[in-house]
């Protein structure tokens, strides 16, 4: 049975984290009346950053229009840790952002529907040992940023570690 909870807030959330890796993803939510929604993500694969949100792209902090990017996708970016980052474009507002090399690559898939964005990570060489708010990578288990188990009743405080901080070496 799975364990459905909800947490709202107005701020960057960490759904992926692999240190070791140099893969972190993070939700960039807003408050709309009563609750809150996710309208941006921004991933930064080792020194590349990448963020997509409605009608919106930047690279490395520098906008990218879309209507202007259609013709150039997919885009390329190097990186010295994970050789080539690719963005596409697979949809009319959906993404695929892969790195790695073509044997064991790892991807998520980045919809847009309306003013919310969803983030699918796929399994991938790079997500073994990653955590946050997505749980420990295999098993889901809930753990702070130490590793330790958080109370899965707590969605709170589970929140609220995940809260995306630079103090805690978070990279965006």
């Amino acid at each position: 049975q799975k364990h459905h909870d909800s947490f709202h807030g107005e701020c960057d959330l960490v759904l992926v984290s692999n240190l070791e890796k140099a893969i972190h993803i993070f939700l960039r939510t807003r408050i709309r009346k009563w609750y809150s929604y996710i309208y941006k993500t921004a991933i930064a694969i080792g020194e590349r950053t990448v963020e997509l949100g409605k009608a919106h792209m930047a690279i490395d902090g520098v906008d990218v229009p879309l209507d202007a990017a259609n013709s150039t996708f997919p885009i390329a970016l190097q990186d010295p840790t994970h050789k080539t980052i690719t963005i596409d474009k697979i949809g009319e507002e959906e993404f695929r952002i892969a790195w790695g090399t073509s044997h064991s690559s790892s991807f998520v898939t980045v919809s847009i529907i309306g003013i919310f964005v969803n983030v699918d990570v796929h399994s991938g060489p790079d997500f073994v040992e990653s955590v946050g708010m997505m749980g420990k990578y295999g098993s889901g288990e809930m753990l702070d940023r130490q590793g330790q188990p958080m109370d899965s009743q707590d969605m709170n405080a589970f929140g609220m570690e995940w809260q995306g901080k630079p103090d805690h070496g978070d990279p965006l």
